[in-house]
């Protein structure tokens, strides 16, 4: 029992302080915030089968030599993400993974097109 009124001395001292001593866990700071962890023993639902089809793509793209980086491979990049992380909130959309990676590899294997450029000199007798 002199741990009870020792706590509740602490809640209320005579000049009003209050102490900043959580009591309650419900009352502690981020006791409303969900932390979801995970580690390598415990993989999201989807999870697996979104890392075969993505490691499949990179092994194609491994496969072929060449990797063109252009801003339509940038682009592809940004689909296949999109559409892994939609799987792993809850999604089970895979042909949508399916499809982005199938772009990816084939815009990492097209030859991005020469660049254009103006002449460097001037036809010959324009002098």
């Amino acid at each position: 029992m002199a741990l009870k009124a020792w706590i509740d001395d602490i809640k209320t001292d005579e000049s009003g302080w209050k102490s900043e001593a959580q009591l309650e866990q419900a009352d502690a700071p981020g006791a409303d915030v969900s932390i979801n962890l995970k580690c390598a023993d415990y993989h999201l639902p989807g999870e697996l089968e979104a890392d075969k089809i993505l490691f499949v793509a990179r092994d194609e793209i491994i496969k072929g030599g060449v990797f063109h980086y252009t801003p339509e491979t940038q682009a592809a990049e940004v689909a296949v993400n999109q559409a892994y992380k939609a799987i792993l909130s809850g999604g089970s959309d895979f042909d949508s993974l399916r499809a982005a990676c199938a772009r990816w590899v084939l815009k990492a294997r097209t030859k991005p097109a020469p660049p254009v450029m103006a002449e460097l000199f001037s036809k010959a007798g324009s002098f």
